[in-house]
């Protein structure tokens, strides 16, 4: 797994999330690392932030019943970005005998000397493996000594971990590209809909707190930084997150429409749960979901909260982003078959080359927005919303680009309910006259302009968010 220098979890894999939780966006303490290694892994923390010289170590992990597992800790800088990883990887892998083959071809060794590298590999001392060979300690020591000089490695502890490294890379099928979300907060449930349908849905914060619905965008995933997070929690609040119909583990029923799909999809989660008169907090496009919900079930919210762009698509606001931008929002009414085309190639190239492909191209426009694509502890959530907005496919992810067009500003008109927008003046579709005009149209309509962010308001302004967010959750709960 891949950690920012504060432990913050940037990518994992299936292991690293069964044996310790390790989902895309969790942030770690130290009880997942025996006692004796956790100075060695606060070094490399030291060194990624700038502040030490230790690159690499050989670490104890706890894996529950009190045993442990072997693994190297390395820190990796990325390309020429500032962005700077603490990886740590396994060096327990089962050892097949195409191990023996790569081995004995690239290196020489002996049958003799395989079997013993076997034995190091499952973490057996020089004095381990003479006792289950039947032979002695110092005749161990000279069949290691030449397979160090037959390996090219400096010491046993470096012939370890390359025998570890080849035996991984062989026996591991899996890879870092591979598009693979998994729940941030670890409690993730799945209710049954009317029709039958699955709807997947999430918490984090006061098991018995306060209840505020949040809701994902298209982009922008639920997980919203410990930052956020940790203040709500010490609020008593908790967050409910579904995930859209095709995300995230809730199901999508073929025979309805986008909007009547999300609606039997929330309206569940929230009869489940009991949910009045709450708090309702949007991602951006997340924001028309939640106003599409309180219209069809009404007081479900007390008020609503949209965070980066929730509002009306028009050909001037477009005329504000750059080319590029412009012409995928356009695509969908125009074009919509070379839109599916465009899509289509964009997955593949996530696919082949990961989530960071799709991100560079993202928000490189934006000063702002890719000031914070840079910022190490910001990765771990980029990468799990990608990964969430990831699992719909090509398909689902156009028709649902154009479900955005379909949000017209005369149903900001007669809000059910007051509705209050957090908008960077970074954002690329940033049209002050507009938004002053459409606050001017609803008297419940209020847009909140902030200096300094972009999209990525999440990660730019948390304190404020977090503020904001408890505030109006005081007093819907009046």
């Amino acid at each position: 797994m891949a950690l920012s220098p504060d432990l913050g979890v940037a990518l994992s894999n299936e292991a690293a999330q069964r044996l310790f939780g390790a989902t895309q966006g969790r942030t770690f303490e130290l009880d997942w690392i025996a006692e004796e290694s956790r100075s060695d892994l606060q070094s490399l923390q030291r060194s990624a932030r700038g502040s030490g010289n230790r690159k690499h170590a050989v670490i104890r992990l706890l894996t529950g019943d009190d045993s442990t597992t072997l693994a190297e800790a390395f820190v990796l800088s990325v390309g020429k970005t500032r962005q700077t990883f603490l990886i740590v990887r396994s060096l327990n892998s089962s050892w097949g005998s195409s191990v023996d083959v790569v081995l004995a071809d690239a290196f020489g060794f002996t049958l003799a000397e395989l079997q013993i590298a076997k034995l190091l590999v499952e973490g057996k001392s020089p004095a381990d493996v003479a006792v289950q060979r039947g032979t002695g300690v110092q005749t161990v020591r000279t069949q290691i000594k030449a397979m160090v000089a037959k390996a090219g490695a400096q010491s046993l502890i470096d012939l370890v971990r390359l025998l570890s490294l080849v035996c991984a890379r062989i026996t591991e099928q899996s890879t870092l590209n591979g598009v693979r979300w998994a729940d941030p907060w670890g409690n993730l449930r799945r209710i049954e809909r009317p029709d039958g349908y699955k709807v997947a849905y999430s918490w984090t914060g006061a098991p018995d707190g306060q209840p505020v619905l949040l809701l994902h965008g298209l982009s922008l995933g639920y997980l919203m930084g410990e930052r956020i997070e940790r203040r709500l929690r010490e609020a008593g609040i908790k967050l409910i997150a579904p995930c859209w119909p095709g995300m995230g583990g809730s199901e999508q029923n073929p025979k309805l429409s986008l909007e009547q799909d999300d609606l039997v999809a929330y309206s569940a989660v929230a009869d489940a749960l009991g949910l009045k008169n709450c708090l309702g907090v949007g991602l951006a496009t997340g924001a028309i979901h939640l106003l599409a919900l309180e219209r069809a079930r009404p007081e479900t919210f007390g008020a609503l909260l949209g965070i980066s762009d929730c509002l009306p698509l028009t050909r001037k606001r477009l005329s504000h982003a750059p080319l590029s931008f412009r012409t995928m929002l356009r695509l969908p009414n125009v074009l919509p078959k070379a839109l599916e085309l465009v899509v289509s190639a964009g997955f593949r190239n996530v696919r082949r080359k990961g989530i960071d492909w799709y991100v560079e191209r993202r928000y490189h426009q934006s000063p702002v927005d890719r000031a914070s694509c840079d910022d190490v502890e910001f990765v771990p959530l980029m990468r799990n919303w990608c990964e969430l907005s990831f699992m719909m496919g090509p398909k689902v992810f156009c028709e649902r680009a154009s479900q955005r067009w379909r949000f017209k500003e005369e149903q900001l008109l007669d809000l059910p309910v007051s509705v209050h927008v957090l908008l960077g003046e970074g954002e690329p579709m940033f049209d002050a006259p507009y938004f002053q005009r459409l606050e001017e149209s609803s008297s419940e309509l209020t847009i909140e302009r902030v200096v300094g962010a972009g999209e990525l308001l999440l990660h730019q302004r948390p304190k404020l968010i977090a503020q904001r967010i408890i505030e109006m959750a005081a007093i819907v709960r009046r």
